[in-house]
């Protein structure tokens, strides 16, 4: 892949059969595996096990900014 194409969707169909060849090689040994991120749900996070309410009941919701990275509360309606 060249330098600034990290981001683009390729199908199957596009490649070379030589390339479609060197491709599953670098799929089965292993050579992909440090260029994909390794992806958790959310639902699996500690965090998702707590529910906090605010005081009227609504789901307490907590906004993170993106160039801080602090939160802050914010109770929006479930």
């Amino acid at each position: 892949m060249q330098e600034g194409q990290e981001d683009l969707d390729i199908n199957e169909e596009e490649l070379t059969a030589d390339e479609l060849q060197a491709f599953k090689r670098a799929v089965a040994s292993g050579r992909l595996n440090n260029m994909v991120q390794i992806w958790t749900p959310w639902w699996n996070l500690p965090e998702a096990g707590t529910v906090q309410l605010s005081a009227s009941g609504t789901h307490r919701v907590s906004v993170q900014d993106q160039e801080s990275g602090t939160a802050s509360g914010s109770n929006l309606p479930a």
